[in-house]
């Protein structure tokens, strides 16, 4: 067929409905008793490949009273796979296995994430997304070529040297005025058929905002409440440009790959006549039924569970299966499980010492800190065992209370560690312990209430025997 790329035909001219250039597919059967018989095989390949760099930057040498972070996250991919003509949009023998892109294969995507965090207002986190465009091929409604498939992919002829006036007008039209991406297409293929997913769509971009406010204390951190603003370029856009001009900033970019829609056939040339669809390849909001529109959603997350403390202290106080059956735990016993939760930087140092290369003068120095640090968390945590182990076994709020206050005594004490363990490794070393560098970066806004734990707990002494 001469404006078609020579297209080859499976039935004969007779088949074609003039008026309308819809095809019958009955002469392409083997068998009139039967309709489209398909057989699925998993002979085809296909390959995909991606690179993502990531930057999230050290906010804790920004210090400032919002409390700011971010990440930057770009991705380089790509997808290849085989395709037959039974697969849709085929042009030539159906048969016939060719390469192209991937139908998910968008190039470049780029993740930014961003936001503060503050006493009164509470966090705030932006989310940005920016993406290339994802493959599509032009096509024809209908089957144009008899072999029982629709949507074949479109031959784009020429304007200057096409002889039905009225395609010819249309697609001149169409290369002025229609949207970017359809200009790109068709500018590509002028004269030939078009490559299986060889047009692009558009980059997308999305902005979502996440605000989590603060919760007042006697919650007891049970209740989260969040605010999300979603999609919120597309509010802007409606705010800037009005419902009736908007841009289609966040809004999914899904272009209409339908081409040509065939308005006849002229029997005597044997030439399909063709409109040009007004809507191809154009994703702009006024001209697709694709929305996505700007929403605010406000949800509360409600935590019905059992604090992690007072799980821990009913552990302590129920009793335990022994030799001599069950029986509630001594002092020592609920001292030992408490420290079983702590963590000592010097042990954890004097634990790398070869990789640290410490010396024998810093070896001592971590050892008598660890000692230092050791007697101290003992003797806290034995007051807390000889209360529990005096009480009936109740887990009320007497004895959660003093478990709260062991553990803030604690944790005071655990957060003098890292100044004492600065001064006895070298800068070098430091940097090799990226434990060290981060508990020494922690401001001390953070420290109240932040809460490390990395092994290397504190031990019960050996009793002498």
């Amino acid at each position: 067929l001469a404006n078609d790329g020579n297209r080859p035909m499976f039935v004969s001219p007779a088949s074609i409905d003039a008026g309308t250039g819809a095809v019958a597919a009955s002469e392409s059967r083997r068998s009139s008793q039967f309709g489209s018989v398909s057989s699925r095989v998993s002979d085809l390949r296909g390959y995909g490949g991606q690179l993502t760099v990531g930057v999230l930057p050290d906010i804790l040498k920004f210090r400032n009273r919002f409390g700011l972070f971010t990440s930057v996250d770009y991705t380089l991919q790509a997808s290849k796979r085989q395709y037959r003509g039974f697969d849709g949009a085929g042009f030539g023998d159906p048969r016939t296995v060719e390469w192209a892109p991937s139908q998910n294969d968008a190039r470049h995507i780029l993740v930014v994430t961003g936001g503060f965090s503050t006493d009164k207002i509470g966090v705030v986190t932006m989310f940005a997304r920016a993406q290339s465009g994802l493959p599509f091929t032009p096509v024809v409604q209908g089957d144009v070529n008899g072999d029982g498939r629709a949507f074949d992919r479109a031959f784009i002829p020429d304007p200057s040297r096409e002889s039905d006036p009225i395609l010819a007008s249309q697609l001149r039209s169409m290369l002025a005025s229609g949207s970017p991406s359809a200009q790109r297409c068709l500018s590509a293929y002028l004269g030939r058929e078009a490559e299986r997913n060889g047009c692009r769509a558009p980059w997308t971009q999305s902005l979502n905002v996440q605000w989590r406010p603060p919760v007042p204390a006697r919650w007891g951190g049970r209740v989260y409440p969040n605010v999300y603003l979603q999609n919120v370029l597309a509010g802007v856009d409606q705010l800037v440009h009005g419902s009736e001009s908007l841009r289609g900033w966040g809004a999914p970019a899904f272009p209409d790959p339908t081409l040509f829609v065939p308005r006849g056939f002229d029997a005597p040339s044997q030439r399909f006549r063709y409109d040009v669809n007004p809507r191809f390849a154009d994703t702009r909001p006024t001209r697709s039924l694709a929305r996505e529109p700007f929403r605010i959603v406000i949800d509360f997350a409600l935590r019905l569970s059992t604090e992690y403390g007072l799980q821990q202290l009913r552990r302590a106080v129920e009793p335990v299966k022994t030799t001599n059956g069950w029986q509630r735990r001594s002092s020592d016993s609920i001292t030992a499980f408490y420290l079983t939760g702590t963590s000592s930087i010097h042990k954890a140092l004097l634990e790398q010492t070869d990789s640290l290369f410490l010396s024998a003068g810093q070896i001592k120095a971590l050892q008598k800190a660890d000692s230092a640090f050791a007697e101290r968390v003992i003797v806290v945590f034995s007051q807390l065992g000889e209360f529990l182990a005096k009480g009936n076994g109740a887990a009320g709020k007497v004895e959660m209370d003093s478990a709260k206050t062991t553990q803030k005594t604690y944790w005071r004490i655990f957060w003098e560690q890292p100044e004492i363990a600065d001064s006895i490794v070298t800068p070098v070393q430091k940097e090799l312990f990226p434990l060290l560098r981060s508990l020494l970066a922690t401001p001390p806004k953070f420290r109240e209430g932040g809460q490390y734990r990395f092994g290397s707990s504190v031990k019960m002494p050996a009793k002498p025997k």
